[in-house]
């Protein structure tokens, strides 16, 4: 790292301060001087005919501590030089590297009997987790997450381990939970999975506790979903309880939408919700998705309790021009395949053009029309069963007596 602020200082034509290429000359020497000491460890976790000699003819062996002592000679010091080395590729920017020492460290430790709750496992699960954050590997970081949370879990609850109690499993927890936001706004699939990880027992009682600030970013997931993913209602009850503790133009937006129905209060908030994101570093990139996405939910809660719109009026609450709200509009009825129309000649948005009402009257008809023979059957299939029963206990019966 030190030689990338060195290159940014002579990039930008900036004067290099003194200490700066004594500090990159130290960082080289205490590079070479962790990898001359890791040398036996690195050699052999490269050669990929010595690891399958040492797994065995069916390669399902475990590579433990005492094998690697016993049939490569390499000790517990060896592998903890070579857990240096790892921190020092980390250090010096190769992210890949120290990913690739720190797994294989930790397959050989937890081969020899460490526990995930161990403090060593778990400082290495941490690194491992932000490795693959700043190498932008999202897939293997979600895996990551996933396993150091049921990690923390594990210590919280490990005797062995009395001084990682419940204020450090919280601590911990929380910072997981900062952490993950990394991967939650790169990865394709993160929205979602920020709104299930989140969601879980243990993390929504430690962001209630100690970290309400990321009902934030949760309300944003959700709304980029438009409020179809299962577990929005829980979000609103849990924007309730916090409000005393945190609010901010994002969750109030849909409060005032969905809890209070307070439109002229979600238009205002909506017009304040761009500024904050674009000026929130993990959600600037997602602001016009959002956008997209509060426009739609504030269509779609209109949807539900009005029978006709008005253009201007919708225009006005989307924070559009009326121009862009006829097109948000016919694009989101085509593409969604609404049941609604636009009346221009009132200016009106209609919900419900005759054909919603025939397809429900045949929904409920196709539902309702064999309920009868349904409930026939059922009946009939549960005296048989009645039957056999009352067969089987005086069978019973007669066998005890013959016994007798």
């Amino acid at each position: 790292m030190a030689e990338f602020a060195l290159q940014i200082y002579q990039d930008n034509g900036l004067e290099v301060p003194e200490n700066m290429e004594a500090e990159l000359d130290a960082a080289l020497e205490r590079i070479d001087t962790a990898e001359e000491a890791a040398k036996k460890v690195i050699n052999l976790f490269e050669d990929p005919e010595r690891v399958a000699e040492l797994r065995g003819d069916d390669s399902e062996r475990a590579i433990t501590p005492a094998l690697l002592e016993r049939d490569a000679g390499i000790t517990k010091a060896d592998l903890r030089a070579y857990e240096n080395w790892g921190k020092q590729a980390y250090e010096s920017g190769d992210y890949a590297g120290a990913s690739a020492v720190l797994f294989n460290l930790e397959g050989v430790l937890r081969a020899g009997g460490l526990l995930s709750s161990n403090p060593r496992m778990l400082s290495l699960s941490w690194g491992k987790l932000a490795a693959c954050i700043l190498n932008s590997d999202w897939d293997s970081a979600i895996l990551e997450i996933k396993a150091l949370s049921a990690a923390i879990g594990s210590a919280a609850g490990d005797k062995d381990y009395p001084e990682f109690g419940a204020v450090q499993a919280l601590q911990a927890r929380s910072w997981l939970l900062h952490w993950s936001l990394f991967v939650c706004f790169n990865h394709a699939e993160g929205r979602t999975f920020m709104i299930e990880f989140f969601a879980q027992p243990e993390n929504i009682e430690a962001i209630q506790n100690a970290c309400p600030h990321l009902l934030r970013y949760l309300t944003v997931a959700h709304v980029m979903l438009i409020g179809r993913h299962r577990n929005f209602h829980d979000l609103l009850k849990v924007l309730a309880q916090e409000r005393h503790s945190y609010q901010d133009p994002i969750t109030r937006f849909l409060e005032a939408l969905r809890v209070e129905f307070d439109f002229d209060g979600a238009q205002t908030m909506l017009q304040a919700c761009e500024e904050v994101l674009k000026n929130d570093f993990f959600t600037s990139e997602a602001t016009e998705a959002f956008m997209s996405g509060a426009r739609m939910f504030i269509f779609e809660t209109f949807c539900r309790i009005h029978h006709t719109l008005d253009m201007n009026m919708l225009a006005e609450r989307l924070a559009f021009n009326a121009t862009e709200a006829e097109k948000f509009l016919v694009d989101l009825i085509r593409g969604s395949k609404l049941d609604a129309r636009i009346d221009s000649a009132r200016n009106y948005v209609v919900i419900g053009t005759g054909k919603s009402g025939q397809k429900v009257h045949t929904k409920v008809s196709d539902r309702t029309k064999d309920l009868a023979s349904r409930a026939m059957a059922l009946t009939t299939n549960l005296d048989a069963f009645e039957q056999k029963e009352e067969r089987e206990r005086r069978r019973r019966q007669l066998a005890a007596s013959d016994e007798y």
